[in-house]
């Protein structure tokens, strides 16, 4: 089961937990979306995801390429499964290549 939330501060932040895939797009879309349209700085929490597939990556990176085009930071912050990566990695997609862990 996948879990998003939002915490809005100086910094927007979203916590992603569980499996974050086709079935969660919308959820996470609008969540991103929401983050956008608050014009702070974005952080990412993805230390409680399980499993991420293609169309959570494109939507994240689709945010960070959005986010940065308004000037604004777009980090992800905390450790990263391995598992997570290497999945992304088969998919030929490095979206955690600035994260500073890896659990």
């Amino acid at each position: 089961m996948e879990s998003i939330q939002i915490r809005d501060g100086e910094v927007t932040t979203l916590e992603l937990r569980g499996t974050i895939d086709i079935n969660s797009a919308r959820g996470l879309k609008e969540s991103l979306l929401h983050a956008l349209e608050a014009g702070k700085d974005i952080s990412v929490c993805p230390e409680a995801v399980t499993a991420l597939d293609v169309s959570a990556a494109q939507l994240l990176w689709a945010a960070k390429r959005d986010a940065e085009g308004k000037g604004l930071q777009f980090q992800f912050a905390g450790a990263v499964r391995e598992e997570v990566i290497a999945a992304l990695r088969v998919a030929a997609i490095d979206l955690f290549s600035g994260s500073k862990e890896v659990l």
